[in-house]
C-alpha cells in the first residue's frame, strides 16, 4: 500500500522535473535527521520545489516554513520531537505508483481489445487541451475508413485499434507529418508529441495537460507559507508558499 495520497503523486508527476528531484530532497532530509540541530535554513529555490519541500516535510513530521522573498525565497526546516523518516520514501512511492498506472492501463487495454496486438494500438492523449472533437480525429483517419476502431476512454484520451501493424505505422507517420495529435504507441510505449515533434517516453496512462507543468512557469492559487508538519491530501491546498 502507497502511503500517499493520489492527488499529491499526480501533482508531482504533472509538473515536469519535479519527480527528478526526490533523491536529492531526501537526502536533505536525511542529513537533517541524522543531526541533532533544531533547525536548517536551505538555499533559495522555485516555488515547485518549496512546494514539494513543504509536502515531503509532513511525512518527515518536520514543520516547513518559507522565508524571504523572491528571488531569495526558500525553506526552514524545523525538527519536532516526531520527526522521523516516513515508512516509505516519496520517490518510491512514485515509482510504485507509475508502476501499478501501467499496469491498470494494461488490464484495461486487454479487456477493450483482447488479444489484438500492441503494434496495432495508438493511445491518443491530451485531445481536450486543443478542443479536438472526436469527428476532426475521424476526418484525419478518412483514408483508413473502415480499417479501424476507436474507444474514448474520456475528452482527453482515446484508443484507436488498426486492422493490421502496416496500417497502424502509416497511421503513425501521417499524424506525425499533421503534428496535430499527441499519441503513443502500445507496442514501445514512446509518445509522439504532435506539438513540439519530439519523441519522448511516457507513462503507459494519459499524459498529464502540459499547462500544469512547471517548464510553463504557472503559479498555483495556494498561499501558506507555514506548513505543520501533517500530511495533506488535498489537492487544492498541498502547502503552495506563495
Amino acid at each position: 500500500v502507497i502511503p500517499y495520497p493520489s492527488e499529491l503523486l499526480d501533482r508531482i508527476l504533472e509538473i515536469d522535473g519535479l519527480s527528478v528531484l526526490l533523491p536529492k530532497f531526501e537526502a536533505i532530509f536525511a542529513e537533517f535527521l541524522s543531526t541533532t540541530v533544531p533547525t536548517r535554513n536551505l538555499p533559495p529555490t522555485g516555488q515547485e520545489s518549496r512546494w514539494l519541500l513543504h509536502q515531503m516535510a509532513a511525512y518527515y513530521t518536520i514543520t516547513s516554513e518559507s522565508f524571504d522573498s523572491e528571488p531569495k525565497r526558500s525553506v526552514r526546516f524545523v525538527r519536532t520531537p516526531h520527526s522521523r523518516a516516513p515508512s516509505m520514501l516519496l520517490s518510491q512511492a512514485i515509482r510504485q505508483y507509475r508502476q501499478n498506472k501501467a499496469q491498470a492501463q494494461t488490464t484495461i487495454n486487454k479487456k477493450l481489445f483482447g488479444t489484438v496486438p500492441d503494434d496495432c494500438i495508438l493511445n491518443f492523449y491530451e485531445l481536450d487541451e486543443t478542443n479536438i472533437h472526436p469527428r476532426e480525429l475521424r476526418r484525419c483517419l478518412t483514408a483508413w475508413e473502415g480499417n479501424y476502431r476507436i474507444n474514448w476512454i474520456d475528452p482527453s484520451y482515446a484508443i484507436a485499434v488498426f486492422g493490421s501493424s502496416e496500417i497502424a505505422s502509416e497511421v503513425r507517420s501521417h499524424l506525425q507529418k499533421k503534428g496535430i495529435f499527441k499519441f503513443e504507441s502500445s507496442a514501445n510505449g514512446k509518445s509522439f508529441d504532435g506539438k513540439s515533434k519530439t519523441l519522448s517516453a511516457v507513462p503507459a496512462s494519459p499524459a498529464v495537460p502540459s499547462s500544469n507543468r512547471a517548464s510553463r512557469g504557472d503559479s498555483w492559487d495556494d498561499d501558506d507559507s507555514t506548513a505543520a508538519a501533517t500530511p495533506s491530501t488535498s489537492k487544492s491546498h498541498d502547502n503552495d508558499d506563495d
